[in-house]
């Protein structure tokens, strides 16, 4: 199971199935509603271009996380055919394996094939690695690799005793599996922070770390140097919708100020507003990089903790 993420920036939860009504029927009536509320002459005739011309205009590839509660194209306001996007648990890219050194696991690697079709075949101009708050794939990370070693070799043999009593196999695994890709990630966050802020500071890590996975592609290497992709970051929070973008120098999310936030700042200066009164900071602020990133971009070495 995945572990569930903490609940800091949690809403009010709220379902939109009635106990009575069946899941597929809900989806059924969700597609008349769209046929009926959404499919405008707009959208429609957007449509039937993609079906003829295919998507050859998109310039976008989005690589975000399976969560149900953000999807990009939302974030983004985007149009269909504008982001071709690829989703898997916790927004993560795995650094390029060379062929020969290929498994069979890693070379039949959907994130991959992706991210190759985007940009050699539809020539995306920028990739964006999008992750998010309360990241289920984040704490199921942690909890897998935030213990000392010791206290997982004692784990491991007493599932071994488990194993040998029942030894039926209900294909379990993928997650763990998957998590691993996080390891060293995690272990940066914890040798930084204290417990209560590790989540968050992991989903800014992997969203980090995966901007540099994907640049060890050879193809997107080569497309960069030539100035035709870009590769950033972003992460969105659920309970706010505020979105922040990684600058690519410092590392650090920056909050992206929507027009009306904007407006606000400009009434304040101009009434000269009184001096800020302290309160709860918000979930958007975010604190610097973990490690010290700024000298990681000139030696690509990480410092230990002191």
């Amino acid at each position: 199971m995945v572990a569930p993420a903490s609940n800091d920036d949690d809403d009010t939860n709220t379902t939109t199935t009635t106990k009575d009504e069946d899941v597929i029927d809900r989806l059924l009536v969700g597609y008349k509603r769209f046929r009926r509320e959404k499919l405008t002459k707009r959208l429609d005739s957007k449509l039937k271009t993609l079906s003829r011309e295919g998507q050859s205009g998109c310039k976008v590839l989005c690589v975000s996380c399976c969560d149900s509660r953000y999807d990009p194209t939302l974030v983004f306001n985007a149009d269909p055919g504008e982001i071709f996007t690829v989703r898997n648990v916790a927004n993560v890219i795995p650094k390029f394996v060379k062929h020969e050194d290929k498994k069979a696991e890693t070379a039949h690697h959907g994130t991959c094939a992706a991210i190759e079709y985007a940009v050699k075949s539809l020539k995306v101009e920028a990739i964006v690695v999008l992750g998010h708050a309360q990241c289920g794939g984040c704490a199921h990370a942690l909890s897998l690799f935030s213990e000392p070693e010791e206290t997982k070799v004692v784990g491991a043999k007493k599932e071994e005793k488990k194993d040998a009593v029942d030894d039926e196999d209900d294909g379990s695994g993928y997650v763990d599996a998957w998590c691993g890709l996080l390891k060293e990630s995690v272990k940066r966050v914890c040798s930084e922070y204290d417990k209560d802020e590790r989540l968050r500071q992991l989903e800014h890590e992997n969203v980090r770390q995966s901007v540099e996975n994907v640049k060890t592609f050879p193809f997107v290497r080569d497309r960069i140097a030539k100035g035709e992709l870009k590769v950033r970051g972003g992460f969105f929070t659920i309970f706010s919708g505020g979105l922040c973008v990684m600058d690519e120098e410092t590392k650090v999310f920056e909050r992206i100020k929507d027009d009306f936030e904007h407006s606000l700042e400009s009434e304040e200066k101009a009434t000269k507003a009184a001096p800020e009164v302290g309160g709860e900071k918000d979930d958007d602020d975010v604190a610097p990089p973990p490690r010290s990133v700024i000298d990681d971009n000139k030696s690509n070495k990480r410092q230990k903790k002191k």
